[in-house]
Order: C-alpha cells, then structure tokens, then sequence
C-alpha cells in the first residue's frame, strides 16, 4: 500500500503537496518518494527510492512550477528511482500516482497487464520501469523478458486511450475497468491544466476544500484541520475547484461496504497488545480478521477512518520517525496517555 496527495488550486501546488504529504508519509509507505506538477510548460516530475528527507537534498520545490500537481510515497519493494511513482506517460501528456493492490484480482490482472502492455510496446509507448529481473515476481512480465509496474501500464493505458481521441475521464475510466486493482489511482493531463481525475474500487480517496483550492489524499490526516468528504468506493470522477464530476466506475466492482461491529474496540484493543505498531500491523492483526475473506470489502477504508477518528479524538498518538537501517520513514502509534 501506499499514500499519495493531490491538489488543485490558485496556489504554487508543491508546497501544498510536501505539507499534507509529509503529514501521511509514515503511513503504509515511506520509502519511496516523486512529485509531479503541471503548468503551461507541461509536467515537471522528480521521484527517487528514498524519503523526503532524501528529496529534498536532491530536488527544491521552487523548481516544480504550477497550481496542480500530485505527491506518493511508496511502501517497499524491488527497484531504483524508475519503481517510484508519479509515473509520467512516454508521450508526456499524463500523469498518474496510484495505492493499492492486487486483491481479488490476483491472478487477473497479470494476463490484463500484459496483453496492454505488449500492445503498447509494439506501439512504440516505452516504460522506463522495465527491469529484466524481479525478485518479489509480482510485477507483468511483458514478452517473457522484463516486467514492468503496473502503475506504469496504467498511466500509458490511459494515455492511449487519450490519444484515440478518448475524453479524459473516459479515458481513465476505460483503462481502470479493463486493468482491475483494488486501488485508487489519480491521473493528470497536460492539456487539462486546474482538472485532477480519479478513480477507486475499494480503496480511500478523501477530498477536502483548501482556502483556494482542493486537496485530495488517501487520509485526511493528511489535511487535518478541514472538514472532508470520503469519496464513494466503485466510483471515478473529475474534481476541480469549481467542477465536480462522480460517476460509477464499473459494473465488474462489487464491493461489500458493510462495517464489522466493534472495529474501534478491536483497532484499540490490537494497539494496546503490540504498540507501537504501524497501520499495516494494526490492520492485518486485528481488524482484516473482520472482514469477509474473498470478496472486496472496506477493510483499509475503515483502518483509516478509525485511526483518524481516534486522533481527532485524541485517544491515540502518531510518532512519525527515519527508520536508520532501513533508510525508511514510518509512523507508529499507541495508546494516548
């Protein structure tokens, strides 16, 4: 999993982006780190395998130009600075930062992945992402040769389907129904400057409005002093300050919304076992065993507002700290004293 921002508005977008993202950059990620900005010169992308700590050595956000722009952080995984997101299209027209998984789609989305992706290639549409070896194997395999992230198919997916003449948000719906995750994923277009598009099976996506402008994240502990809007599951949409569009996704995403009883005393009752612990360990030890096996359901949409609700509330704490031998930023928490 990961956690991206967006933003959308009359201000410069990176300093917006770098304040709600390191807010949330411990939270299932930290390791990984790219922002993208838009302007009337086109995208301005910088990312590398490290933490913002690291970003901000190498890059200054005076230099990411534009009042759009999206901001991820990765968890771990194989690969150098290619691996991190945003991911711009080879043509140079979109960008895409993505959270998620595979889920119930495990063993689908590889054959999907690769029948777009070898298209593509044979298109002349090249992925820097490619690697000729990839210890986790998790990633298409494009050709039998070298795979390639998925987030990247994604991204000149909807590029394509742009460059046939494709509407944006056509564009971005056709290519998140036909490459199935569940995940959320958030796209800009170059010729679509002030417009943030979206979409998400079962995953977060909450939307808050700025003093002039509208900021997206997978957590509104990202924005935590604005009132938000969880966005719905199954849905893809185009925001901007003064439009908003939602529309159904896809008929193939059924999603079970309902909410186990007592997941706010489990949520506590895990942390007071194991804390400090991080949300992937809360989720997985004490709240996934909720939920329905096999099916796709909220379980990382309600870790997320049950954190946040606790924080708000000020019955739990957040430490956010570098992770020395791991060169990695994580985020704990434990019982409020």
């Amino acid at each position: 999993m990961c956690t991206w921002c967006a933003y959308t508005g009359a201000r410069p977008a990176a300093p917006v982006l770098w304040e709600s993202g390191k807010r949330i950059e411990g939270l299932w990620s930290g390791i990984f780190t790219g922002m993208v900005t838009l302007d009337d010169a086109g995208l301005h992308c910088a990312k590398l395998r490290g933490t913002t700590l690291d970003w901000e050595k190498r890059f200054k956000l005076e230099d990411f130009p534009g009042t759009t722009g999206l901001w991820h952080s990765r968890t771990g995984g194989f690969g150098d600075d290619d691996r991190a997101h945003p991911f711009t299209s080879s043509d140079g027209e979109v960008a895409l930062v993505s959270q998620g998984h595979s889920g119930v789609f495990a063993g689908e989305p590889q054959k999907s992945f690769i029948r777009y992706g070898e298209m593509l290639y044979e298109k002349s549409w090249r992925f820097p992402s490619a690697k000729t070896e990839d210890p986790s194997g998790k990633y298409p395999l494009l050709f039998g040769k070298f795979n390639v992230h998925v987030s990247e198919i994604v991204c000149n997916t909807i590029a394509y389907f742009f460059a046939q003449g494709m509407a944006p948000l056509d564009a971005v719906q056709k290519a998140l129904s036909e490459l199935p995750e569940e995940a959320s994923s958030i796209v800009i277009f170059r010729k679509h400057p002030g417009k943030i598009f979206y979409a998400t099976t079962n995953q977060s996506v909450a939307a808050a409005r700025d003093r002039d402008g509208i900021v997206l994240s997978v957590s509104s502990a990202a924005f935590p002093d604005r009132r938000f809007h969880q966005l719905p599951v199954n849905s893809c949409g185009m925001i901007s300050p003064d439009e908003c569009v939602i529309r159904k996704l896809s008929d193939r995403y059924v999603v079970d919304e309902t909410i186990p009883e007592g997941l706010e005393r489990q949520f506590l009752q895990t942390l007071a076992r194991i804390q400090p612990a991080n949300l992937a360990q809360i989720c997985d030890q004490g709240l996934k065993p909720l939920f329905p096996k096999g099916v796709m359901q909220c379980c990382a949409i309600s870790t997320y507002r049950t954190m946040e609700n606790l924080l708000r509330e000020g019955r739990i704490e957040m430490e956010t700290s570098l992770v020395p031998e791991y060169n990695w930023m994580r985020s704990t928490f434990r019982i409020a004293e």
